[in-house]
């Protein structure tokens, strides 16, 4: 502060480390993907507590190294595959014939 004051335009600051330490390591997504194998009703903020990380974490786990969404308090795969598609259309045109 001083040193700008005196017209000093440049200061000699200390080595900073960068960014900070994450938790979407492998570790805490195994154990997060677990959580959600157990039951997809689960709630970020129980997986917080178990994993013992953020629920912010958490969620950003969830949603975007797993690739899920929350549909009706449910975690559900983003994407389907090709047998998953093919029962989807395969009950919707049974329920359409009802």
């Amino acid at each position: 502060m001083n040193a700008t004051k005196n017209g000093q335009e440049k200061t000699n600051d200390a080595h900073h480390s960068g960014a900070p330490t994450t938790v979407t390591d492998e570790c805490h997504m195994e154990q997060v993907e677990s959580a959600l194998e157990y039951t997809c009703s689960i709630s970020c903020m129980t997986i917080a507590t178990e994993v013992r990380i953020s629920p912010a974490n958490v969620y950003g786990i969830v949603t975007t190294s797993l690739g899920k969404l929350e549909v009706c308090a449910r975690w559900i795969p983003h994407m389907l595959n090709n047998d998953q598609t093919a029962m989807h259309v395969f009950l919707a045109t049974t329920h359409l014939q009802h």
